[in-house]
């Protein structure tokens, strides 16, 4: 940021100064400081995005700052008492815009239907940066009208589907306790910090260009359904698949892909090196995908898991093998997602979660990673996933569990 106002300009003997400005999670600026790192200038919001005094937020800030960005970035009119937000502007005193919304983005959302709202009464959940919804309003509308599915269904549609994605990331499974809900979000800036960056950003980018239909959630994982991928893959808590998949535990897809999450879950920084590189490798080519090791765990964790969380996902053989020809998706699909404990490829083994001896089977193995690639996984996942998946897809290709 370079300042040639010599009046709030903190270093009047220079003509020009370069400072940062340091942010919150939203974007709102909350410090500034010069090359050399000393505070020049400090902000503070509510949730609504009134000043308040940085050092006591009971107080009001009558301070004058170096620049008149603040809230989310956008930019503050202090003698009206608001903020213009580029397409409206908006009152903080009372979190609404002094002007409706042209569309709805998300009629599905009762949140939504009161156009004059800001960011769906969740202020500290979501920001309006306006810019980014034009790119992906028109290359999504556009896509639509091609398709002959609407012009503007589509593009609004897509705006619906950004603060969806958005949301996922701090969306969690209802089945837990409140503090085990917390840990599962705070788990996704930590832990697993690597694929769920990259998750959010690769599915926000299919949604830009056209590539999402519907953006759901189960179980604390956003399912994307995808009009670029032919089978599923998950990164973190977020799940993207064709049109078979569903928000559902009942469906097969969901549930091995779900197993993928619950170990992203478990290995955090090695998840990609030990699941995600050799998984995506495998598929591409297909020989032993569903056998591979790395399969069978997301297999063996899903299974459990929904046994013992979902009401009434139990079904007895007689009944699996009944819903099967049936064509119902009810409870585990031992067809389209094999327990291979006996290593003889065969689908539809049965396995009872409630006979003590099939669970101590299932219980028996699971996927580890190892040392070095936490270690290395923790300082650069990146590279990890690169070099340390690599070994490891081509080291378990030829092999079974």
């Amino acid at each position: 940021m370079h300042s040639r106002n010599k009046d709030i300009n903190p270093y009047p003997y220079y003509s020009s100064y370069t400072a940062c400005l340091l942010t919150d999670h939203l974007g709102s600026v909350d410090l500034i400081t010069d090359r050399y790192g000393n505070v020049v200038d400090s902000m503070s919001f509510d949730a609504w995005g009134n000043r308040r005094n940085y050092q006591d937020w009971e107080q009001k800030d009558n301070s004058v700052h170096l620049i008149d960005r603040g809230f989310t970035m956008h930019q503050h009119l202090d003698s009206f008492n608001l903020i213009n937000m580029g397409g409206r502007v908006y009152d903080p005193v009372v979190a609404q815009f002094l002007s409706p919304d042209p569309y709805v983005q998300a009629p599905d959302n009762t949140q939504n239907l009161n156009r004059y709202n800001y960011c769906y009464n969740s202020p500290l959940m979501y920001k309006d940066p306006t810019g980014e919804f034009i790119i992906t309003f028109l290359v999504n509308a556009i896509a639509g009208a091609i398709r002959k599915e609407g012009f503007f269904n589509q593009g609004f549609e897509a705006i619906g589907n950004q603060f969806k994605i958005f949301g996922g990331l701090f969306t969690s499974d209802k089945n837990k306790n409140g503090w085990a809900q917390i840990g599962e979000v705070v788990n996704r800036f930590t832990w697993q910090f690597a694929q769920t960056s990259v998750g959010y950003f690769f599915n926000q980018f299919m949604n830009t260009f056209a590539g999402v239909s519907n953006v759901d959630y189960s179980n604390g994982a956003t399912v994307i359904n995808s009009r670029w991928i032919n089978g599923a893959v998950t990164l973190g808590s977020f799940i993207s698949g064709d049109a078979s998949l569903a928000a559902d535990p009942n469906n097969s897809l969901f549930q091995h892909e779900y197993g993928h999450y619950l170990q992203s879950q478990y290995m955090g920084p090695a998840y990609l090196s030990r699941v995600g590189i050799p998984s995506l490798f495998g598929a591409l080519g297909k020989n032993t995908h569903d056998i591979q090791v790395y399969e069978q765990d997301a297999n063996y964790r899903a299974f459990v898991y929904f046994n013992k969380r979902v009401e009434g996902f139990y079904q007895t053989e007689e009944e699996f093998w009944t819903n099967f020809y049936n064509g119902t998706e009810k409870g585990w699909n031992f067809v389209n997602n094999p327990l291979d404990l006996t290593h003889e490829n065969i689908r539809g083994t049965y396995y009872d979660y409630k006979n003590p001896e099939h669970l101590s089977q299932v219980n028996s193995w699971r996927l580890k990673a190892e040392w070095y690639e936490y270690a290395w996984g923790t300082v650069d996942p990146f590279s990890n996933a690169l070099f340390i998946g690599s070994g490891n897809h081509i080291y378990n290709n030829p092999r079974r569990p």
